[in-house]
Parts: C-alpha cells; sequence; structure tokens
C-alpha cells in the first residue's frame, strides 16, 4: 500500500486557504479493505505546530468553573500542540456538518487508487484565529483497514495497525506573538462586572445545558468571550487580542436599570 499526502504550497501563509490532498494506493496483490463513518473520509488530513497555547491564569470560585469548561466544551487541551483543521472537499463552506455514527465498507482492487482533497482555511482549530510563524507538519490517517487475505477479513474481526504519512511543511504571515490566547481572553473576560454577575447567578456551568462562547471572530480580530443560560440570559465580552481592551459587551436581554 501506498499512502501520501500533499499541500498546494510550501511555506503555507496563515489566513489563506490551501488544498491537502491525500492518495490511498492498493500495491498489494488481493483486494484492500476498510471502514469509514458516514462522510466517507478514507485519509483523514489535520496539521500540527510544535507549539502550545498560553492557558494564562488560575482562576478560582465560579471563573475557574467557567474556565474549566471552556476548555472541556470549546478548547484543545493545554498540552495538545497547535492544530490545523482540513475539511472535506464537498463540505468547504458549509458551517457545520456531521458524520452519520455508522460503519461504511470500502474496497480498493490492486494497483488501484483514491484521492481526496481537503481544505485548509488559514486559521488554527478550533476558531482560534491566526496560526503562529514556524514549522508544521500535515499528518494522513489510515485506519480501520486490513486486507483480503488477512484472517477473520470477512468480518472485519483483526482490523491493521493504523497507518500515519507525514508532510513536513512551513507558516508564515502567522500571528502577533503578543496576541492573547483563548486562555488569556478568559481572563481578561471574567473580570467584566457583566459576565461575573451571571457566573455568580449560575455556579454549576455545564456546557451541555450552558453554552459557552470563546471563538476569536477573525472578519472582526476580536475574541468573542460568553455565557448563555438555561433561561435566557447571555453576555458576550468582545476583547482586542493585542491591548487586552474590553471593546464592548453584549447582553441579552439587557438587564433593567
Amino acid at each position: 500500500m501506498r499512502l501520501a499526502i500533499e499541500a498546494t504550497g510550501n511555506p503555507l501563509r496563515a489566513g489563506e486557504g490551501a488544498w491537502i490532498t491525500t492518495t490511498l494506493r492498493n500495491t498489494g496483490r488481493d483486494t484492500l479493505r476498510w471502514m469509514t463513518d458516514g462522510c466517507a473520509i478514507h485519509v483523514g488530513a489535520h496539521g500540527e505546530m510544535p507549539f502550545r497555547w498560553a492557558k494564562g491564569f488560575l482562576q478560582a470560585g465560579v471563573a475557574k468553573t467557567y474556565k474549566n469548561w471552556a476548555y472541556v466544551a470549546n478548547l484543545p487541551a493545554p498540552e495538545s500542540p497547535i492544530w490545523l483543521s482540513a475539511v472535506p472537499e464537498r463540505f468547504v463552506g458549509k458551517a457545520t456538518f456531521g458524520c452519520a455514527d455508522l460503519g461504511v465498507p470500502h474496497e480498493l482492487a490492486p494497483s488501484r487508487e483514491v484521492r481526496q482533497r481537503h481544505h485548509w482555511d488559514g486559521q488554527a482549530a478550533p476558531d482560534l484565529g491566526l496560526p503562529p510563524n514556524g514549522p508544521a507538519e500535515w499528518i494522513g490517517t489510515f485506519q480501520t483497514w486490513w486486507r483480503q487475505a488477512d484472517p477473520g477479513a470477512e468480518f472485519a474481526e483483526n482490523p491493521r495497525d493504523p497507518l500515519l504519512v507525514r508532510l513536513p511543511a512551513g507558516i508564515v504571515g502567522g500571528r502577533d506573538p503578543g496576541m492573547l490566547s483563548a486562555g488569556q481572553a478568559i481572563d481578561v473576560a471574567v473580570t467584566v462586572p457583566a459576565l461575573r454577575a451571571l457566573l455568580e447567578a449560575n455556579p454549576s456551568i455545564q456546557d451541555w445545558d450552558m453554552p459557552i462562547t470563546t471563538r476569536f471572530d477573525h472578519p472582526r480580530a476580536l475574541w468573542q468571550i460568553g455565557l448563555k443560560t438555561n433561561d435566557g440570559f447571555s453576555v458576550l465580552v468582545q476583547i482586542e487580542p493585542l491591548t487586552a481592551a474590553v471593546v464592548r459587551v453584549v447582553q441579552d436581554p439587557f438587564p433593567a436599570p
């Protein structure tokens, strides 16, 4: 089997789109078989950078609860590398998409290949703004696979270990090193009286019933940090990423005077 991953350029420019292409070729003498979910992504593609986002301060009380849940719900773990997501071509331009949770079988005859394109939007995932300058690595992953000649192949009993292919790359035109990370933006937001009051009134935050917003609005170049409660109250804090200034606080419904 031959597994390959390619990018439209190297280095890649942050903030600009790029296509990542994966190729799976059966170089063996028997049929290659594998399973995917409903999205039929044969070789997964993503990028990683050998850096970590700054987590900011250790909070206490309701601010700590909020920040902890923000990491559970929306943010990569502090020890995770910076992540670059690539979306399969047919889902490009869709705000969201889901993959049916079922097993879809695929097979590839000897000497045949499948190619898929994935689009990187030039941002760090998930919704964290431009990545920094520096080295990156695009990774293709092929998993839940076996060959026709494998024991138990007819029942997919013994899938082989996942295979990885790596493409070294560079990122240029990245974020200003002085910009706030998501964790640091949260530290600013929880000092805002309106958000603090909402947190005090809802000390048992859990993201599955109280949506938490932690995203970088790239067109506006602002951090958006907020909370929406079950009873319909919400506070959204907009923060300038270089100065840490609170630009705007949006409350819904707006509190009575």
